[in-house]
């Protein structure tokens, strides 16, 4: 005999769900039918008419709603950040995100990638280091975000900075930020820098071969390197840190090379200077 587990809805379950139905067909008088149901005030009947206007545009209303609201819950205030961002009225939303007083990492995502979706990636670069500050743990989509207003600026340095938060924080493997990667092109290599990671020995390097990025020196086992070295070559990998090792016998053409500091070279051409 098989056990069934049954929900049991009370009448004002059965109410929000028309209403959320009423709301997404846009049958407005029927939905007003529903709301009149209700005795005095309901967060989530409010909450699902602020929904449904931010969602149709009418921001002028929902702002009026959330005004008349004698309590506000988090769901709210993310949805009015997000919601006014969608639009373009990214100082309306900033507003509402400073007087917010549940910033979450929800709300605290919605104004980073609300400013990124508008064109604004440094503000949202910005907002995304007082995020670090607060101490407030980035997830997924927040990474997407930053990963994203990276490549739009062109800040290589940063976006290697932000690699190494995604790896710490276990997320490298995740779909959603490597698909925002501007080093990985399509789905085809993608794969293929997947299988590349499985068959790396290097742990670390494993996180980096996901995202087109490889390192190169001398502590690396031969069959590491070698399997770098072909990743490059394929063009799998777009950007590879070295040591001077590669200047030793190993043929790697490259698009750009950029030297970090040419002390080394100096103070040796310098040393045989004195010697002779």
């Amino acid at each position: 005999m098989g056990i069934y587990s049954r929900r049991v809805y009370s009448l004002r379950d059965i109410a929000v769900k028309f209403l959320i139905m009423y709301l997404n067909s846009r049958k407005s008088a029927e939905a007003n039918e529903i709301v009149k149901e209700f005795n005095g005030f309901d967060v989530i009947v409010h909450n699902c008419l602020i929904s449904a206007n931010l969602k149709g545009g009418n921001l002028d209303k929902a702002r009026k709603l959330f005004d008349e609201m004698p309590e506000r819950n988090e769901v709210l205030w993310t949805a009015l950040i997000s919601g006014f961002m969608r639009y373009g009225k990214v100082e309306e939303s900033m507003w509402y995100f400073e007087r917010n007083p549940y910033q979450n990492v929800v709300s605290w995502t919605a104004a980073i990638c609300g400013f990124v979706q508008n064109g604004f990636s440094f503000e949202g670069l910005k907002l995304f280091l007082k995020l670090l500050e607060s101490g407030v743990r980035p997830n997924k989509v927040t990474f997407t975000s930053v990963i994203r207003a990276c490549a739009e600026l062109g800040d290589f340095k940063l976006g290697m900075s932000i690699l190494g938060l995604i790896v710490k924080t276990g997320l490298e493997r995740n779909v959603s930020v490597s698909n925002s990667n501007p080093f990985v092109k399509n789905k085809e290599q993608q794969e293929r820098l997947r299988e590349a990671s499985l068959s790396c020995t290097d742990k670390q390097m494993q996180s980096y071969i996901l995202y087109g990025v490889g390192y190169h020196n001398g502590g690396l086992c031969l069959k590491d390197r070698n399997l770098i070295e072909g990743l490059f070559l394929k063009g799998d990998i777009q950007i590879l840190c070295t040591t001077n090792t590669l200047a030793h016998g190993i043929n790697l053409p490259a698009h750009t090379v950029v030297i970090k500091s040419t002390q080394y070279l100096y103070v040796y051409c310098f040393s045989l200077l004195l010697y002779w």
